[in-house]
């Protein structure tokens, strides 16, 4: 299932959250398998913020997404370690009341390789909370700008994902996953914790466009190749088999073009690898994102399920062209539990350029 901070590390890897001159301490340690990670805070490199907290709320409960990093770039590679923690709450938020029982969800990402200079890293180590040994907070504050978190995080099983396209996809041996055992120490601060993400980039190209429906609502999304990020539009083919199409879609008229009202569509499989075919349908892992705090609408729950279309895919070079028709249904799912019974038609028609993943 996709989770929503998935989509948060999404966002931060095509575009970056700003760095600031707020003052960023503390330490990330700890191991990966025996082998000791030691690293101070970072702003900024990789485009990752030091600490980040995000406050939301609704009617019925609130929440506080706390981003936070410790890297180091040699100028060859970047290491490093980071991690995202998603508290909620029924009602108001009290940050001092906060405990590992209110953790909504949560990633570390241990970085195994990442080139200096690239907006991604090849590889990472990653360990969600659904595979947590063992989860403890002991300090959580964010009083104005400043903002701290400390705690544990340990796991059997930090897994191997490649992250050269902008989104984690498990590498497997003799298909299964290849995981490693690993704990992280964490204590870090900022004065400027939460200092807001850009609204949208400075500049981008489009790439295409993306119309359709969800439900009874019509919606227009855009790809697009922000300048010095990632694009949103890129197909990775690799010869084997396991070729991979995503597509991130925009809306140029959302009040937050980065969070609200977002589609993500990845196509795995022989599909991508330029031989379209002339009949029948492949199958499309898609997430709507409404907007709404703990709130999407998948493909992979329920009675969810979108198929494609496929009308033109190719690369010529490092630039191709992805065209095609989905329908299907999405499911609602919220606070990362599946809502029986909220599942909405779905279609689109898909016509974008698309830009050969990076993956160094």
């Amino acid at each position: 299932m996709p989770s929503v901070l998935h989509y948060l590390l999404a966002i931060l890897v095509f575009f970056g959250l700003p760095s600031t001159g707020a003052a960023q301490t503390g330490q990330i340690t700890g191991n990966l398998e025996g082998a000791a990670l030691n690293f101070e805070v970072s702003n900024g490199i990789g485009g990752m913020p030091g600490v980040y907290f995000d406050p939301y709320d609704d009617p019925d409960y609130s929440g506080v997404s706390v981003i936070f990093s410790a890297l180091e770039d040699s100028g060859e590679a970047i290491s490093g370690v980071m991690a995202f923690v998603d508290f909620e709450t029924e009602g108001a938020l009290d940050l001092g009341e906060m405990t590992s029982e209110n953790v909504a969800d949560a990633v570390v990402m241990i970085v195994d390789e990442w080139q200096s200079g690239a907006v991604n890293p090849k590889t990472i180590w990653m360990a969600e909370a659904d595979r947590f040994e063992s989860l403890e907070i002991t300090r959580l504050e964010l009083s104005g700008d400043t903002g701290a978190i400390a705690g544990r995080i340990a796991s059997q099983r930090f897994c191997l994902h490649d992250m050269s396209g902008g989104d984690p996809v498990a590498i497997r041996r003799d298909g299964a996953m290849i995981c490693k055992p690993g704990a992280v120490d964490f204590a870090v601060a900022s004065d400027g914790a939460t200092a807001a993400p850009p609204r949208q980039p400075i500049a981008y190209e489009v790439l295409g466009r993306i119309t359709g429906t969800v439900g009874l609502e019509s919606h227009e999304w855009i790809t697009i190749l922000p300048e010095g990020g990632e694009a949103t539009a890129t197909l990775q083919p690799s010869g084997t088999g396991l070729d991979i199409l995503r597509l991130q879609g925009h809306s140029p008229s959302s009040a937050d073009f980065l969070r609200e009202d977002v589609l993500s569509i990845t196509v795995v499989g022989d599909v991508a690898t330029g031989s379209v075919p002339s009949e029948g349908t492949v199958p499309v892992e898609l997430a709507f994102f409404p907007g709404e705090p703990g709130v999407l609408y998948t493909s992979q729950e329920g009675e969810g399920g979108v198929t494609a279309s496929m009308r033109q895919l190719y690369l010529d070079g490092d630039r191709g062209e992805a065209a095609m028709y989905l329908d299907g249904r999405i499911c609602r799912v919220e606070d990362f539990e599946p809502v029986p019974g909220d599942c909405r038609s779905f279609e689109a028609e898909v016509r974008t350029e698309v830009i050969r993943a990076r993956t160094d």
